[in-house]
């Protein structure tokens, strides 16, 4: 899940040449923040630096939901999709120039708390390369999300009992 995606390793060689002479996209991810009931609408640019005229179609790749973790050990998971919509289900991109494309997306229905994502997908029209952005979003408030857990233990007849402890580093006296 992009949820739980880290950044990989760079490989700078590549990426410097890719920027110089390839087809590059921006921006690099699409943040689709909290709640949303409408489409997200994001442009993504397409910079071809190479020396000809390239095609590619749109799509969208979903990844799997995050369900709000109970504890650290464990998540739900779900396949919910996201609903996408493109201004244009291809898009050409001359050589030496830009291209530009509208991007709409649709958090699917979930439980309060669960993150979606995956990634818009460009795929060259012989196959031969394939662009990915990344998203991700969540279902819910930000604000409603709590940061710290209660602490909890259990008294000698097994029951569990709710603890509440100072947390000194997070005192505001």
């Amino acid at each position: 899940p992009t949820a739980r995606q880290g950044a990989g390793l760079i490989h700078v060689d590549r990426a410097i040449a890719t920027a110089l002479s390839g087809t590059t996209v921006t921006p690099g991810k699409i943040s689709l923040g909290e709640n949303r009931s409408s489409y997200y609408k994001t442009t993504l640019t397409i910079a071809n630096a190479g020396k000809t005229t390239e095609k590619y179609k749109l799509g969208v790749v979903n990844a799997v939901n995050v369900g709000a973790a109970p504890t650290t050990f464990w998540y739900d998971y779900g396949t919910k999709k996201v609903s996408s919509k493109f201004s244009s289900s291809t898009v050409t991109v001359k050589a030496g120039k830009t291209a530009k494309v509208s991007v709409y997306l649709k958090q699917p229905s979930l439980k309060t708390g669960w993150i979606y994502g995956g990634w818009v997908k460009l795929t060259k029209s012989d196959n031969s390369k394939v662009l990915v952005v990344p998203f991700a979003g969540m279902y819910g408030d930000y604000q409603k999300v709590k940061v710290l857990q209660d602490i909890w233990d259990v008294n000698s007849a097994g029951d569990a009992l709710e603890m509440v402890y100072d947390l000194p580093a997070l005192s505001t006296s």
